[in-house]
């Protein structure tokens, strides 16, 4: 009696197991659509890449005229991971996307001197969190949060000259 149990629990567990990596291979397959939709609208990828930056800045420096290429090349850079509720499943879908680039203009200001120029930005990745809901009986994916961070590997330029 008690090797049966041990079989039904054995058999449940990998059941489970199975069923989880489903639901994996489901939720990669819908994050990779959902990707790969937003990669392909180009009204979408007009608006954000490149994505105009407003201009920033204090009195004494400001910058102008910044954008951000390289936005709308987002992938899946691992697998989802699925939670389940009793209406609903909670996926978390890391992405990314490599070479950010931003360009701008300088001017700052200091002590009767002005330096104005261009200034240029990489970051070789900027690592994202996506985190959906979705109803299990049907209906729409809603997005629940979204986070980014960028990889530590940052390198500027500025150019200019100074003018009194």
């Amino acid at each position: 009696m008690r090797r049966c149990q041990e079989v039904v629990l054995l058999t449940s567990l990998l059941f489970r197991a199975v069923l989880a990596q489903d639901d994996v291979a489901l939720a990669n397959e819908y994050a990779d659509r959902v990707l790969a939709s937003v990669r392909n609208d180009r009204e979408l990828v007009a608006a954000v890449d490149p994505l105009q930056v407003p201009d920033f800045g204090e009195n004494s420096f400001q910058i102008t005229g910044g954008q951000v290429l390289g936005l709308s090349a987002f992938y899946r850079s691992g697998n989802s991971s699925v939670q389940l509720s009793q209406d609903s499943a909670i996926v978390t879908t890391p992405a990314a996307v490599n070479d950010v680039f931003f360009t701008g203009r300088h001017r700052a200001s200091r002590f009767g001197l002005t330096i104005t120029g261009d200034i240029e930005a990489a970051v070789n990745r900027v690592h994202t969190l996506i985190v959906y809901r979705a109803p299990i009986k049907g209906g729409e994916a809603r997005l629940e949060y979204f986070q980014a961070s960028m990889h530590v590997s940052l390198a500027e330029v500025f150019t200019g000259r100074v003018a009194r």
